[in-house]
């Protein structure tokens, strides 16, 4: 008969299965870790993409309101949104925002010549965002979307803009 002697080294079966529940655990933790961070990163991504757009409407738009001299909100949501100003040399600046397709563009006209127009944001929800004057501040409310039915995103801020130059 086969006899074990004391010197002998070697993992009993209760050993070997529970060291094998514990890899298991392990495994399961580290696979489903790997599943969320593959399936929230799009997500995330999308996030701060709303998130810088809507920052770069605030930025744009509170730097040209701060230094006009006249702010004028077009008729329903605020826009197109005019600014004007004119500089210590006699130049007057036209700053105009429109939406158009869900884009924010500022176009910028100096002199009344021809504007050179740039990209501001995009996923703009135009019935979302809105501008106005209200007593003496420009109030501007941006929403930005993204996605659809359970993927939709979207991001809101408001921001309040004091003129430095002039009271509307």
């Amino acid at each position: 008969m086969w006899q074990m002697s004391k010197s002998q080294n070697g993992f009993t079966l209760i050993e070997i299965v529970i060291g094998l529940a514990i890899s298991g655990i392990i495994a399961s933790g580290v696979v489903m870790t790997v599943g969320q961070v593959l399936q929230l990163g799009p997500r995330g991504s999308d996030h701060m993409t709303l998130l810088v757009s809507v920052q770069n409407v605030g930025h744009w738009i509170s730097l040209d309101s701060q230094r006009a001299e006249t702010a004028a909100p077009g008729a329903g949501n605020g826009f197109p949104l005019v600014l004007s100003r004119t500089e210590y040399d006699g130049t007057s600046h036209e700053t105009a925002y429109t939406i158009v397709d869900g884009t924010l563009r500022r176009a910028l006209s100096i002199d009344g010549g021809a504007a050179s127009e740039t990209v501001v944001a995009r996923y703009m929800d135009s019935t979302s965002t809105s501008c106005q004057l209200v007593d003496g501040l420009l109030v501007l409310t941006v929403t930005a979307k993204t996605g659809s039915g359970r993927r939709e995103q979207s991001e809101t801020r408001v921001f309040k803009v004091d003129s430095r130059v002039a009271e509307w």
